[in-house]
C-alpha cells in the first residue's frame, strides 16, 4: 500500500494513466477512420494498426508503464498518433471536418 503515497507511486500512476490514454486514444482514432482512407494515403491497413495498437493498449493495462512491451506499444502509439493520423484526418472519420463541424453522411450538417 505504500506504493500510492510516496512519489514514486504517484509518478508510476501518472505515467500510467499517460501511456494507457495515449494508446486508448490511438486505438480509438484508428477504428473511427474509414478503412479506405488508410489506401489512399499508402499507410498499412486499418486492421494492421486495429490489431497493433490493440496489443499495444492491453500492454499497457496489463504491465508497468517502463516494462519493455509496455514502451514498445508507446513508440506504436505515437507513430500512429504523429504519423499517420495527420494524413488520415483530410479522409475524416473522426467525427468532425475540417472547421470543426459535425460530419453527416452527406457532408457538414
Amino acid at each position: 500500500m505504500d506504493l500510492f503515497f510516496g512519489v514514486q507511486g504517484i509518478v508510476g500512476l501518472a505515467l500510467y494513466f499517460l501511456t494507457v490514454g495515449v494508446k486508448g486514444f490511438a486505438f480509438v482514432d484508428a477504428a473511427r477512420r474509414p478503412t479506405s482512407a488508410y489506401e489512399l494515403v499508402g499507410k498499412q491497413p486499418k486492421n494492421f494498426w486495429l490489431i497493433v495498437l490493440g496489443i499495444a493498449l492491453l500492454a499497457g493495462i496489463v504491465t508497468s508503464p517502463l516494462a519493455f512491451w509496455n514502451l514498445i506499444g508507446l513508440v506504436a502509439a505515437m507513430v500512429y498518433v504523429f504519423g499517420v493520423r495527420p494524413e488520415l484526418q483530410q479522409y475524416g472519420g473522426g467525427g468532425r471536418g475540417r472547421g470543426g463541424e459535425r460530419m453527416g453522411p452527406y457532408g457538414p450538417w
